[in-house]
């Protein structure tokens, strides 16, 4: 059987070891495109590695994004 995955992250800022991934998903659908299973989760950023300008406009989201 064949599926089609597709991957997500969210990230802290737009450069690596400067900044966080902050959350890692993926879906996956089979070749009808009916969604079969899906994989979510939240990292926590490192200290060092946050992106100011990225986590202030994090914070005006919602929690559901």
């Amino acid at each position: 059987m064949k599926h089609i995955v597709s991957f997500d992250c969210e990230v802290s800022g737009r450069i690596p070891g400067e900044h966080s991934m902050i959350q890692l998903g993926a879906v996956a659908f089979n070749m009808e495109g009916v969604e079969v299973s899906k994989f979510c989760m939240n990292l926590q950023p490192l200290s060092a590695a946050v992106g100011k300008s990225t986590m202030d406009w994090w914070a005006t989201q919602s929690k559901e994004a």
